[in-house]
């Protein structure tokens, strides 16, 4: 047909201005990462433990909303496109949301039940930006060296995000992290993250709007993906990749959620956070090239399982150099960075190579449900994260005069990351049997 002339003619330029929607979209949840738990506990005087629960809650209602904005917008077809009517509302809803929660500590009408509104609100508004952004790669760019591309330059502007949060991090603890500061930091990103995403979406908006399908057309695919689903949930290699998805975001993120506590309780120098986070960013640009080099000669999953090594040497290394000296933490947090590179970007490929081997030996084209599911229990592993470090802080005796604190969070923070990141070269080479790098 041809309306594929227009994707095949995506410029550079709009490519580019696509995948910006991943800065403004990492800018929020980078900022929540690294700054929530702490605003929670320190800020807004939470127990550690309800705080991590009341993550962990926003996170799943985030996670099992996915599905049902993606089933949505799948039967979405106006003058709006497929996916606009839910990324042009849900950026601003998203600021609204982000903005207020930032601005709690410094107001009078902070309680349980404001701030429960404000962050189950937000994710809400979340989710009706993330899947849709991200599903319009399949639109954008249908495959070949241009999917490749924008996955790269989609990484590329993730990363140059948290580099934004970790710059932002250094006046918020030079002021002690002051209510005021973090407000005006809030309200900041949030309309810098608004202004992102619609001219994103803005820049492929007429491709969304020249998709079109026929009711005979849709309800054929509803019977398919009904057949599909049960397929794909019959497969040992779905629920591997499942595995590993659920191992890397309930380990890696462990690091930048723990910065905060490990400088305060641990080196005893809150100024120390902004430095580990820059070294991690910059390992995680540097690896943008270190795993995209050799990825034409090996497969996914053994780039995967290298990425996890280093990863895994990261932590190793922070742990050591808290005994010999501090000044030289900053190498495990490169190291970290390096390997998350790898781990974050990689582990699509891999899912995707999951879902074309599931597609040859059962027959079901279902890559937009293993997308979902992954999603999915990804958002939820982030969130049991949140809980055990707020668990591990409360018996560690985090405020407490005779408290085992800096312990704790390095037990939750380091050693459990690297015992997961272990687990998760094991299953990445079972995986790597049955995909088509096996050999």
């Amino acid at each position: 047909m041809k309306q594929m002339n227009m994707d095949d003619d995506l410029s550079a330029p709009r490519q580019l201005l696509y995948s910006t929607g991943n800065f403004g979209k990492n800018i929020l949840a980078s900022s929540i990462e690294v700054l929530l738990l702490f605003v929670l506990t320190e800020m807004l005087d939470i127990e550690p433990a309800i705080a991590g629960l009341l993550i962990l809650s926003t996170l799943i209602v985030d996670a099992l909303l996915d599905p049902v904005v993606g089933v949505a917008s799948d039967r979405t077809y106006g003058r709006f496109g497929r996916y606009g009517p839910y990324i042009l509302s849900g950026a601003p809803l998203c600021a609204i949301t982000f903005a207020a929660i930032f601005a709690l500590p410094a107001s009078d009408w902070a309680n349980l039940f404001t701030i429960g509104a404000a962050l189950f609100g937000f994710r809400i508004a979340y989710s009706l930006i993330d899947l849709p952004h991200n599903a319009l790669i399949m639109i954008v760019a249908p495959g070949g060296a241009m999917r490749s591309r924008i996955v790269i330059f989609r990484f590329f502007f993730s990363t140059l995000a948290t580099l934004a949060v970790a710059l932002l991090l250094r006046p918020i603890t030079e002021s002690g992290a002051a209510s005021g500061i973090i407000a005006k930091t809030g309200l900041a990103i949030a309309v810098l993250s608004c202004f992102v995403m619609i001219v994103s979406y803005g820049s492929v908006a007429r491709i969304d709007r020249s998709r079109h399908q026929s009711s005979a057309g849709k309800q054929a695919e509803a019977r398919n993906n009904a057949g599909h689903f049960a397929a794909v949930g019959r497969s040992r290699h779905f629920w591997a990749i499942i595995g590993i998805g659920i191992l890397t975001t309930l380990s890696l993120p462990l690091f930048p959620k723990s910065l905060l506590y490990v400088a305060t309780e641990v080196i005893g120098d809150i100024t120390r956070a902004p430095d580990l986070l820059t070294a991690m960013v910059v390992g995680q640009f540097v690896g943008i090239l270190v795993w995209l080099l050799p990825s034409s000669r090996f497969g996914s999953s053994t780039l995967l399982q290298a990425s996890y090594a280093v990863a895994g040497a990261g932590f190793c290394t922070c742990y050591i150099m808290l005994k010999i000296s501090t000044e030289w933490l900053e190498v495990g947090a490169f190291l970290i960075g390096l390997g998350a590179a790898g781990a974050y970007s990689l582990i699509w490929a891999l899912i995707a190579d999951v879902a074309e081997t599931i597609a040859r030996t059962v027959g079901a084209q279902a890559q937009g449900a293993i997308f979902a599911f992954c999603i999915l229990s990804q958002k939820a592993a982030i969130g049991v994260g949140s809980l055990l470090l707020g668990l591990s802080l409360d018996l560690g005796g985090y405020g407490e005069p005779n408290g085992s604190a800096a312990t704790a969070i390095l037990l939750c923070a380091w050693a459990l990351p690297l015992l997961l990141l272990i687990a998760n070269f094991w299953l990445c080479r079972t995986v790597r049997r049955a995909t088509s790098d096996a050999g």
